[in-house]
């Protein structure tokens, strides 16, 4: 294996700069699930009318991605109907864990939530079927009033489908130039020192290089990317460390 990913690192050119003064993001805090609420306070959407509103998530395996109000914090929210008791539905996040991007509702003739971007296709409970997505959809708590219509979804933690855990000084840039031909940069940000790991995979998710692997300083970091040896498509670069893990997508030309 490490041989492997030493001639990787060396047919693709990989090389680490650092800078030497840190950048921090003013953009701080955890994104949790709940109505307009952050800063890691937990707390209740509620959505009035719901089934009147929704008549199809009265059928087996109805499905609607409900987007909350403006102004309200909370992502889209994918919710279908299980029929595995009364009023039992299936409470997701509707923002894809590879990319950001809003995913598909679930329908009972595809049989999976879908997410149109890269290909990536989650199951009724959020959990990965196939593409190139590794973490499942955040799923959510709810109660159903029945007497009132009125269903509460309980804010339980979101990914905001960029950071798998979101942390207010990590960064991942995108690259540039975006589409490349042979080479590219790529600027991150860590908060402080630790292990980090930094690859690049192809559509179907498999890892294609190797570009950092080890202890890394706290602060602004440039990786040098030489693709050359690549096929022209679309690739993603995962930044994963102890603070979280983004990924973002870019082109070769």
């Amino acid at each position: 294996m490490n041989s492997r990913r030493d001639f990787l690192k060396q047919a693709l050119g990989a090389t680490l700069v650092t800078a030497a003064a840190p950048m921090v993001c003013a953009c701080g805090s955890k994104v949790f699930a709940m109505g307009g609420i952050d800063n890691g306070i937990l707390g209740t959407i509620q959505i009035k009318n719901f089934l009147s509103t929704y008549p199809a998530l009265k059928a087996i395996d109805g499905s609607v991605i409900y987007r909350p109000p403006t102004p309200n914090n909370t992502k889209p929210i994918v919710i279908t109907c299980t029929g595995t008791g009364p009023y039992t539905f299936s409470i997701l996040t509707a923002i894809c864990t590879h990319q950001g991007s809003t995913v598909q509702a679930y329908t009972k003739a595809r049989g999976y939530i879908y997410c149109s971007t890269h290909g990536s296709r989650y199951g009724i409970d959020g959990s990965v079927l196939n593409g190139p997505a590794t973490l499942p959809l955040s799923s959510y708590t709810y109660e159903y009033d029945a007497a009132n219509d009125i269903l509460s979804i309980t804010g339980s933690k979101l990914t905001d489908g960029v950071s798998e855990t979101s942390s207010g000084s990590l960064q991942l840039m995108q690259n540039s130039p975006n589409p490349f031909t042979e080479r590219t940069s790529i600027r991150f940000t860590t908060p402080s020192d630790g292990h980090v790991v930094f690859t690049v995979s192809n559509e179907t998710g498999t890892e294609v290089a190797t570009l950092v692997e080890g202890l890394l300083t706290g602060g602004d970091h440039t990786v040098e990317f030489n693709g050359d040896a690549l096929a022209a498509g679309v690739y993603f670069y995962r930044l994963s460390t102890p603070h979280g893990t983004l990924v973002k997508q870019m082109v070769k030309q």
